[in-house]
Order: C-alpha cells, then structure tokens, then sequence
C-alpha cells in the first residue's frame, strides 16, 4: 500500500470519528469549567451572579495542568528592569 493511500483512510477515519462525536465533549468540558456566553443564551441568568476568572484558571489550571485557553505569567521586564 502507498503511503499516501494510508493516510489518506486514517484521515478519513479520524475525520468521520469526529463528525460522528460532534462538539459534545467540548462543549460539556467548557461547561465543567463554567460555562461561555457565546455558547449559552441563558448564561448570564445561571453562572454570571458565580463567576470568577480566578476560579476558572484554577480550575484550566488543576484539573487539566494547563492553561488551555490563557496563558499567565510573571517575568522581568528586560528593558525596564533595575
């Protein structure tokens, strides 16, 4: 089998498993974490009053050790820096 043959059904594959699976899981991790506004009309009626991007970096932060969406940091600044 040719190579290109090979990856072109692998990619076949990995694309219908994700067509077949949907944005489900995403949107249920985006969910977890306190949900989007873009992707909840009713967002700010249910999570607004509890939100705190505190909270959910800690959350990026401890459950997934990274920071998926942002990333933070603290470092010198070289060109102002005594």
């Amino acid at each position: 089998m040719k190579p290109t043959v090979v990856f072109c059904s692998s990619v076949t594959a990995v694309t219908d498993a994700v067509y077949e699976v949907g944005d489900k899981p995403l949107r249920d991790a985006v969910e977890s974490l306190g949900g989007w506004p873009v992707l909840d009309t009713d967002w700010a009626s249910r999570h607004a009053a509890n939100w705190s991007l505190e909270l959910i970096l800690g959350r990026l932060r401890g459950v997934h050790n990274t920071p998926l969406l942002v990333e933070t940091f603290v470092a010198a600044d070289d060109k102002n820096s005594r």
